[in-house]
């Protein structure tokens, strides 16, 4: 259970980190406005390089992810499971409770009723 919240911990980082794939245009953006040495390959090849180093960003951020969606999935069948068995003890409880309300009933039903007899009486 603590590894499925640190999986969403981390999973959460990863997708605060790759806002920052903002930041990094802008400055690029800011560079491209205010540099007049930076050429076309100049350019070129740190956008290539952004490209290249968000689909890493995204892809551990999408592994973290299905790592976590597993776990949420083995929890929700744990659950389930421990549902059903709960469910099944509860009807096999409620059976035994009407069983032994009917065999009470029986037994009640067989007992002579109490017949005082008084000394005198024929």
């Amino acid at each position: 259970m603590n590894e499925l919240f640190r999986n969403s911990f981390d999973l959460e980082q990863h997708i605060l980190s790759t806002w920052n794939v903002l930041d990094d245009i802008r400055t690029l953006y800011k560079n491209v406005l205010e540099d007049d040495h930076l050429s076309k390959d100049d350019i070129a090849n740190v956008l290539l390089g952004l490209a290249t180093l968000y689909n890493m960003k995204f892809d551990a951020s999408f592994h973290t992810f299905e790592t976590v969606h597993g776990g949420l999935c083995d929890l929700n069948n744990l659950l389930d499971s421990t549902t059903a068995v709960n469910r099944e003890r509860a009807t096999k409880i409620e059976e035994l409770i009407a069983e032994n309300a009917a065999l009470k009933a029986k037994s009640k039903a067989k007992k002579p009723a109490n017949k005082l007899s008084y000394r005198g009486n024929k």
